[in-house]
């Protein structure tokens, strides 16, 4: 796999030394007694006021991390700490200053939009006038009223998506941890909710977002984290991130064949030289390297090549 040093440790280098959020140390989680980790992380820090893209592919372990930290479920080995509390999930904490907002899941299933609203402001210590008024603000946050009289079973998929991205936003908690909150929505919940998160960055709220968009991610994250197989494979702040993919230059060439997968393989400088999808191999490759690389490519008489100017969400695609 092609990895630019000044890219994986541009986030170490230039985040300023805040108090730290979440801290793990040697975590990892297994299901059974006889199965791999999935999730399996020796240190990872994230500070406080920071908004945080997690990326990867389905089954990268991305929602077990995050469950992790909310305190859902305990590692099998290894220490999650909160605001420098060990985060055990028979213990109410971290739930006093962490919204968590999972991918999927049906615990309010029998109440309507209205009374999970009340009942999670009553759970995070608001009570009367003070809990009517927090599920108002949300409410006409969101623009949500006609999901308040409605039982959550009935209501569609992206209306529980809107509904659970309103329960994490009862009792303005410090830090949300948000699974992939904009699935199932249409273009203009989605940007209701991104500029929603945009606040929070500008609030100095600690978010940390599960996230499929990495293009959005560039723009709204201060920090990208990418997960493979339960490892972290990649991080950096968002803006090298941008500057990184700025100056790669996504390739695509085919049919696949061993030769040309070994042409790409030099140019990458890594053990993977790209993805095959649909036959083609895909592959960013540095600018400088482009002209070299065409040139043996059409030396190999390959049919099919086509080249563009690389994105972040290539950069995320290639490593995950």
């Amino acid at each position: 796999m092609s990895r630019d040093p000044a890219f994986f440790q541009a986030s170490n280098e230039q985040l300023p030394a805040r108090e730290a959020a979440f801290i793990l140390r040697g975590v990892s989680k297994r299901y059974g007694r006889t199965s791999g980790p999935v999730v399996q992380i020796a240190d990872l820090r994230l500070e406080r006021g920071q908004t945080v893209a997690l990326l990867g592919r389905n089954g990268s372990g991305k929602s077990t991390l995050t469950k992790l930290l909310a305190g859902v479920i305990a590692p099998s080995k290894g220490r999650v700490e909160c605001l420098g509390e060990h985060v055990v999930p028979s213990r109410p904490w971290p739930s006093q200053v962490v919204a968590y907002m999972p991918q999927s899941g049906g615990a309010f299933n029998n109440l309507t939009g209205k009374e999970s609203l009340v009942l999670t402001a009553r759970l995070r210590g608001l009570r009367g006038r003070a809990a009517r008024e927090e599920v108002d603000r949300v409410v006409s946050l969101l623009d949500c009223i006609p999901l308040l009289s409605r039982p959550t079973r009935s209501l569609s998929g992206g209306q529980v998506r809107l509904l659970q991205f309103a329960v994490s936003l009862i009792g303005d908690l410090p830090i949300l941890l948000l699974d992939e909150p904009t699935n199932d929505l249409d273009a203009q919940k989605r940007e209701l909710v991104w500029g929603i998160v945009d606040k929070m960055k500008r609030s100095a709220k600690t978010v940390l977002v599960v996230t499929h968009v990495p293009h959005e991610a560039a723009s709204l994250f201060d920090r990208v984290i990418v997960m493979r197989d339960g490892l972290i494979v990649g991080e950096s702040d968002a803006s090298s991130a941008v500057h990184f993919a700025e100056s790669m230059i996504h390739i695509e060439a085919g049919p696949y064949s061993h030769q040309l997968s070994e042409i790409f393989r030099r140019y990458s400088r890594g053990e993977t030289p790209g993805r095959v999808v649909a036959g083609n191999l895909h592959a960013a490759i540095a600018g400088r390297s482009v002209s070299d690389l065409l040139r043996e490519i059409q030396d190999l008489g390959v049919p099919h090549l086509r080249m563009r100017s690389s994105s972040v969400e290539d950069i995320y695609d290639m490593l995950s």
